[in-house]
């Protein structure tokens, strides 16, 4: 079966770029695949022989272009960034295919996707209303008014998650709980499979010394829900606190405002901001580390790609005890309440200095549990099984479809409910079965 797997690749600066690079080898074993981007994409990001074209959203149009679409399978990686995901969630809408949702709250993807509309914001209105109905929209509106400052609120009501699967033969989510909340907004088909990682570059585990100097790391995208600020202020507050240092990698969603947190708390020298660094360089900090804070406040409803990097150093992670992260087993994480951050984060940097062994410990089980429950090969093998028959998968699509068309000019609830299984039984027979 071909795959034409549209995603951001290496160089851009998201873990869902080098999610694609890291199970490139796995899924060409089992698929053909094409790689399409929409931005620059090094070639030898991916293996020797991989297919790799660039599209143009603004000429993704035409017979030529289309026919290749349908000469496979389309695979859709949506995340909650819109300058890595714009553009192919735009195709996702137009031509079927499968959908896999990094993220399960794509309100933050929907608004700054529309900034540049003209009027700014009128597809995020309008696209609420579709979904929400009025209320929607008036959120919406009152969020644009706000300049985004109110967008918080409405994350978790207005996920925005329901258009993207409303064409699409299926979905794929990384945790149980993600699936159980898009189960509850969309009927399309849902696949659960456990993140996979591996890391691309090559590095020897660090041997570390379980006493101080203590290393504290933070890394990735790192917007206002990765509690940076609440992590310097625990920092500055930790009373009697012994000999640390604290490196921040990636991208800060407000530089400014951590520079002046850094330097109001008097945490100069203390921690240092690092920016994008070689992911051997990013791996090695990371193995190196004691702890690696992967805070999240709200949780945007999936697995963490960055949390996996840290098993792999075998990294112990202090996290929110929330939406994926409460699934983890307590052997593997240290989780805090997200109601009280600031002592939640001093309690865990005191345990660590009490019973390192503790969290040395952690750190080993959560690189095994890495090993056998995220693995590129079996998510291969997995996806393989879920997609032999495609058939099947129209078959789902076009059912869904007619249901919609009866339920919408049915008068009654009633009326919808008895007309529905005919409609099912109808176009089932037409694919066969």
């Amino acid at each position: 079966m071909r795959l034409n797997w549209f995603s951001p690749l290496p160089p851009a600066r998201t873990d869902i770029a080098h999610y694609s690079a890291r199970i490139a080898p796995a899924l060409m074993r089992r698929f053909e695949v094409v790689f399409w981007s929409d931005l620059e994409a090094d070639p030898a990001a991916l293996p020797e022989g991989a297919q790799l074209r660039a599209f143009d959203p603004r000429l993704a149009q035409g017979r030529d272009f289309f026919a290749q679409l349908f000469q496979g399978l389309n695979v859709y990686n949506l995340g909650n960034d819109a300058r890595f995901h714009a553009s192919i969630a735009a195709l996702a809408r137009r031509v079927p295919g499968l959908v896999i949702l990094h993220d399960t709250r794509l309100h933050h993807f929907v608004y700054e996707s529309a900034r540049h509309d003209d009027p700014p914001f009128a597809g995020y209105v309008a696209l609420a209303r579709a979904t929400y109905g009025e209320r929607g929209a008036a959120a919406a509106r009152a969020i644009v008014e706000a300049d985004g400052r109110t967008i918080e609120r409405h994350v978790a009501a207005m996920p925005f998650v329901e258009p993207f699967l409303e064409g699409a033969f299926g979905g794929i989510c990384h945790s149980p709980a993600a699936a159980a909340e898009v189960r509850a907004l969309s009927d399309a088909p849902l696949l659960t499979l456990p993140l996979p990682f591996r890391s691309l570059a090559e590095t020897s585990p660090t041997p570390r010394v379980w006493s101080p100097p203590w290393r504290f790391v933070l890394f990735g995208y790192v917007g206002s829900n990765r509690r940076l600020e609440s992590i310097l202020r625990a920092l500055a507050a930790w009373r009697d606190a012994p000999d640390y240092r604290f490196d921040i990698y990636g991208s800060l969603w407000n530089p400014g405002l951590v520079d002046a947190l850094i330097r109001e708390s008097g945490l100069h020298g203390r921690v240092n901001v690092h920016g994008f660094v070689p992911e051997r360089e990013l791996d090695a900090a990371i193995a190196g580390a004691h702890l690696a804070f992967n805070l999240r406040q709200p949780t945007m409803g999936e697995a963490s790609g960055g949390i996996l990097r840290s098993w792999a150093g075998a990294t112990p992670t202090l996290v929110t005890d929330a939406g994926w992260y409460a699934s983890l087993p307590d052997s593997i994480v240290r989780k805090i309440s997200p109601d009280d951050e600031l002592t939640g984060i001093r309690q865990a940097l005191d345990e660590l200095v009490r019973t390192p062994a503790r969290f040395a410990a952690m750190g080993e089980a959560a690189r095994r549990h890495l090993e056998t429950a995220h693995s590129p090969e079996v998510y291969a093998e997995r996806l393989e099984a879920a997609l032999a028959d495609r058939s099947r998968l129209a078959s789902a699509l076009a059912i869904r479809r007619l249901r919609r068309r009866v339920e919408a000019r049915v008068p009654t609830i009633r009326e919808a409910a008895r007309l529905s299984p005919r409609a099912e039984a109808l176009i089932a027979g037409v694919f066969g079965g």
